[in-house]
């Protein structure tokens, strides 16, 4: 199956940019995994995937977090970009993607 960004929601790419908020465009979920969670990668790796990617931002009290947007309004009930928050706001939000389409 070869390389994965573990089990994701499908969008149309055309005119979609590095910053742009695809749990907005995202087509109708037939599954429910969100990209960068362990769920997703697991479920990857049961399906043959060799290898999964991932994306991992720097906090600003030197952690590292896996969050799959640049910014946190998209996905999350927080506000701004994800490299200039701490660790303990991070993990305080509410990762629910379902609202984009809800």
């Amino acid at each position: 199956m070869g390389n994965l960004r573990g089990l994701h929601q499908t969008y149309s790419p055309v005119g979609v940019k590095r910053m742009d908020c695809t749990a907005i465009i995202i087509d109708k979920p037939v599954h429910d995994f969100q990209e960068n969670t362990l769920a997703s990668i697991k479920a990857a790796f049961e399906l043959g995937a060799d290898m999964v990617e991932i994306d991992i931002h720097p906090t600003t009290d030197g952690e590292f977090i896996v969050f799959h947007d640049w910014t946190l309004d998209c996905r999350t009930n927080g506000k701004g970009v994800v490299q200039q928050q701490n660790t303990a706001y991070l993990k305080s939000l509410d990762n629910s993607f379902t609202s984009a389409w809800a």
